[in-house]
């Protein structure tokens, strides 16, 4: 009844569900998106070099990139390059 009324949003990490009350701007994430936005606070870079940096593939770190900017957390400039875009309260899990 809650979520219909747009009081409370509804986050999903792993296998788990967190309800978050809208008013306080809070975006619960894995404790591995929030290991790429500590990377991503230095400066702006491409998905290669935070790929090498956290020694994962180049689709691997897209694909968390991509989850990132559907929260809108990260945006992608027009050089390919990704930066942060923090707004919100984020809580790693």
């Amino acid at each position: 009844m809650l979520k219909k009324e747009m009081i409370i949003e509804n986050f999903r990490v792993k296998s788990s569900q967190y309800w978050v009350i809208k008013t306080k701007k809070a975006i619960i994430i894995s404790h591995l998106k929030y290991k790429y936005l500590n990377i991503l606070v230095e400066d702006c870079q491409h998905t290669k070099e935070l790929a090498e940096k956290l020694g994962v593939s180049w689709k691997s770190a897209f694909r968390r990139l991509k989850e990132l900017e559907k929260l809108g957390l990260v945006i992608r400039t027009d050089k390919k390059m990704w930066k942060l875009n923090l707004n919100k309260n984020v809580i790693a899990i």
